[in-house]
């Protein structure tokens, strides 16, 4: 098997078109960004290379040695270097003697850059190779970039995408420092990606980004994303600068960009993991008023589609207020996520959009309304137990001691435990809270109140209790963190009269209240969050919950009769 010999100079030095390129891997190193530094050879020279995100799973097969057909890359400049970034991939050998004797390309034979800055190869026709469009070019007239493609190495690109989802504009208060930012979440042919705007951009895109209008969108940067908040495929998230363009795309050039997302059947849930965000189109079965929680408001609805499964969906806040479906009604819903409550269920988030009766997928939306009318909801499996909207995950009465055990076990992660309050740690204990939302409130300055999620104004917060607490019961103790309703339970008094009574008597008054909280008996209802398993006294309390408390009086007849009967359990 012979490479491509004299391809990398052609390609690097020379300019000319040289695909596919046939190359020899010397070295492959993961990196900590997932992505691959290789040294390639053509038997000639060597060079250095990156692995797309894309090939991930691909390059974890890939060995010194290893001959590889490079279809489509990209050339960029990487500290005054050309890196070849390597987009596909195919595996000719496994293994083999390194070919030739390549020596590296010098540096200085590679071309430079061109007088008006552009510090990309231009394309050659006849080559799938795609490079970057120069800073002056105008963005109607530069290359079009897969966003599936995208990555840092990448300079000066330009995507064409539609928008699918826009959030609102959104406060930030962390180390002292405040600001306000929105998201959107953007989609072409090869995938989507999520693009975040930053103060001064928020007032200046916000109105520009329409709910699904195409864009080219060119000159932002490229960053690592967030898994806690972006939970698309892509490993990187669009942020936008002073100097992004955002151009609309007329009619005419958007057929190439699709309207429609990637939705799942719900028989496939089974086999998807809690947490995981995906989108469905559903027929109604049945739906529940319209309850109001202590934190929000949420209406619980069964929904089934053709695959012959249903399942629950719970929506929160103002989408539950809105909601209007009936059962029969066809809808699609974005950004779900997959909860394991009661098997397998789906809750809304503040990224999760409705689409009653969905225009584009009017194929779907037919067969949807047949297999509903032909009896389908009678035929399908159930994926979430219990009757809908009433069922109760069932609680495990245990233990301290026994808790990490059980949950290393992937038992249920609720459970009850019969113990006191031993320490309650102080310091920050409480928040100031808007009164509508219960989200977190920031000072103005002037006097007022601003809500960092709905953006309203007020003269007062509504202090609410956030703290940790130490659990013992006569096999150990734990910490457990616990918010406003089992606060108010533990401490006996809101958290707004603590606040006063601290600014008028001092942190002395104070600590003598919690001190009163101490060595009182409660059967406690607690969560144990993944990942991993419990610890103890002195651990990570963000690793429990208190999400119940109820005071115990002393029974010790009903004690006794308990604890005789565990003796023939031991």
């Amino acid at each position: 098997m012979s490479l491509s010999r004299g391809g990398l100079q052609a390609v690097l030095v020379e300019g000319r078109p040289a695909c596919p390129l046939v190359l020899q891997v010397i070295s492959a190193a993961e990196m900590r960004n997932g992505r691959f530094k290789l040294e390639l050879s053509d038997s000639v020279h060597t060079t250095l290379g990156v692995s797309g995100s894309q090939l991930h799973e691909l390059m974890r097969t890939v060995r010194p040695g290893s001959v590889v057909e490079v279809p489509t890359h990209t050339i960029v400049r990487v500290r005054n270097r050309m890196v070849l970034t390597v987009l596909d991939m195919r595996v000719l050998q496994q293994e083999a003697a390194l070919m030739g004797t390549p020596v590296p390309l010098e540096d200085a034979s590679i071309i430079a850059p061109s007088s008006n800055g552009d510090d990309a190869i231009p394309p050659h026709a006849g080559c799938t190779a795609q490079h970057s469009p120069t800073p002056s070019s105008a963005t109607n007239n530069a290359a079009i970039v897969p966003i599936s493609q995208l990555n840092p190495y990448m300079n000066n690109w330009t995507v064409k995408a539609r928008v699918m989802e826009k959030s609102a504009v959104r406060c930030w208060n962390k180390t002292g420092k405040e600001g306000q930012l929105f998201t959107v979440d953007l989609k072409d042919a090869s995938g989507d990606i999520r693009a975040v705007a930053f103060n001064a951009e928020v007032s200046r895109l916000f109105e520009q980004l329409q709910l699904h209008k195409v864009y080219k969108i060119t000159r932002s940067r490229l960053r690592l994303a967030d898994k806690r908040w972006n939970k698309l495929e892509h490993d990187y998230e669009i942020c936008f600068t002073p100097q992004s363009v955002l151009t609309p795309c007329e009619d005419g050039q958007c057929a190439d960009v699709p309207k429609q997302f990637n939705h799942r059947a719900i028989v496939k849930l089974a086999s998807v993991s809690p947490g995981t965000m995906l989108s469905i189109i559903c027929v109604v079965v049945s739906i529940s008023d319209l309850h109001a929680t202590v934190k929000s408001k949420r209406r619980i609805m069964t929904v089934g589609d053709c695959s012959n499964a249903v399942a629950d969906v719970t929506l929160w806040g103002q989408l539950a207020e809105e909601c209007e479906l009936q059962p029969g009604h066809v809808a699609a819903f974005q950004s779900l996520r997959v909860s394991d409550y009661n098997g397998r269920s789906l809750t809304s988030t503040s990224a999760t959009r409705m689409i009653p009766g969905p225009t584009d997928y009017e194929e779907e939306t037919q067969s949807l309304r047949e297999w509903y009318e032909s009896g389908g909801p009678q035929r399908a499996a159930r994926l979430t137990t219990g009757a809908p909207g009433k069922g109760k995950k069932a609680v495990e009465h245990s233990t301290i001691a026994a808790l990490s055990g059980l949950y290393d076990n992937q038992l249920p992660s609720t459970f009850e435990v019969r113990a006191c309050v031993t320490f309650i740690r102080q310091g920050k204990w409480c928040y100031p809270a808007c009164a509508s939302c219960a989200r977190k409130a920031v000072s103005t300055g002037s006097g007022r109140w601003t809500c960092c999620f709905c953006t309203t104004e007020f003269d007062a917060p509504n202090w609410r209790y956030v703290a940790s607490v130490q659990l013992s019961d006569h096999t150990g103790a734990v910490w457990a963190s616990f918010f406003d309703d089992c606060g108010c339970v533990l401490i006996g008094c809101q958290a707004g009269e603590l606040v006063h009574l601290q600014e008028q008597e001092g942190p002395d008054a104070v600590n003598a209240v919690f001190k009163t909280a101490l060595f009182r008996r409660y059967m406690f209802t607690l969560r144990v969050t993944p990942p991993s398993g419990l610890h103890t006294a002195g651990g990570d309390c963000s690793r429990v919950v208190l999400i119940r408390a109820v005071p115990l009086a002393a029974n010790w007849a009903q004690n006794a009769r308990e604890l005789a009967a565990q003796i023939p359990l031991l």
